[in-house]
């Protein structure tokens, strides 16, 4: 695994979270982000056990720093090339407005975007960690 480069934290078992992830390898040309799901093996190896309870949230970790939610998105959007990285500066909102909206599509998302996520990134699986 390459240690420096951030990594982001997903539901595998949630279509939105595949399709985002399979988003972000698209538009992340120059191969910055990694990606793993929260269920697995890398998962339990670098996330403190106080984050495995957290499946309704994005993670980014860089550099041993947390990200969760909406300052997740926000940090995780800041690699992209533009116009992807402006974005980022939504970040300037305070969070508590970003997190409200954030905690609602994640509340229903799996309502929302049903579907079956296992088969969405097998094709990217290179890009995805155990």
């Amino acid at each position: 695994m390459k240690s420096q480069l951030p990594l982001i934290f997903f539901d595998n078992e949630c279509l939105l979270c595949s399709r985002s992830v399979q988003w972000l390898i698209r538009k992340d040309k120059n191969s910055i982000l990694q990606f793993a799901p929260l269920q697995g093996e890398t998962a339990r190896k670098l996330l403190p056990s106080a984050y495995s309870a957290k499946m309704n949230s994005l993670i980014l970790w860089n550099e041993g720093k947390i990200y969760l939610r909406s300052q997740a998105v926000f940090k995780i959007l800041s690699y992209l090339e533009k116009p992807w990285n402006y974005l980022a500066y939504l970040a300037y909102f305070p969070k508590s407005i970003s997190d409200f909206f954030y905690r609602i599509i994640a509340k229903f998302r799996k309502k929302l975007f049903a579907g079956n996520a296992s088969q969405c990134l097998i094709s990217l699986q290179h890009r995805i960690l155990p």
